[in-house]
């Protein structure tokens, strides 16, 4: 079953060279980690479009953006306990945020080198043997077609909310 999340942003100031942010053993319902574990489904996503040393409209200098996708639960007790801090957002917005800022720098495609760069010097070399390289051109094919599971060329599973969500099983409220 998936998780059910909702999408907090988080305010993070930047003091003295320090990240403060809220300090979440402060909820009532966060006493361990495993607490945090069962109320957040990943650690803190960042807009990577701006850090805290720049300065942009939507993020000043010593300030940026994280977010955290979490339980109702835990949204709603985050938000009234920090106010200035957290705020909960929506999903139509989340997909947005998370599309050019969270993961606009990270590549489309992951490349497995060692794979990749071993089998072309494997069919150079077969080649140069004058032997059959039928099986070795199908096994080439697999490795480099993203959505196979084999090592060489995989589709970045962090990529696109969707991907994201199907591998971490979550659906945003």
């Amino acid at each position: 079953m998936k998780q059910k999340v909702v999408p907090l942003q988080i305010k993070i100031i930047f003091l003295d060279g320090r990240a403060i942010y809220p300090k979440w053993y402060k909820l009532d319902i966060i006493n361990t980690d495993d607490d945090m574990r069962k109320h957040c489904l990943s650690k803190m996503l960042f807009d990577s479009t701006s850090t805290y040393r720049d300065n942009t409209s939507d993020s000043p200098i010593d300030m940026q953006w994280g977010y955290i996708l979490c339980s109702q639960e835990f949204a709603t007790e985050a938000q009234h306990m920090f106010p200035e801090l957290v705020e909960i957002i929506n999903k139509k917005e989340f997909e947005k945020i998370y599309k050019t800022k969270i993961t606009i720098a990270l590549p489309e495609k992951i490349y497995d080198i060692k794979t990749l760069h071993g089998l072309q010097l494997e069919l150079q070399l077969t080649k140069e043997l004058k032997k059959s390289t039928t099986m070795l051109k199908k096994n080439i094919l697999k490795t480099i077609d993203p959505y196979s599971p084999e090592l060489g060329i995989q589709i970045n599973r962090l990529k696109t909310l969707k991907d994201y969500s199907a591998k971490m099983n979550f659906e945003i409220l």
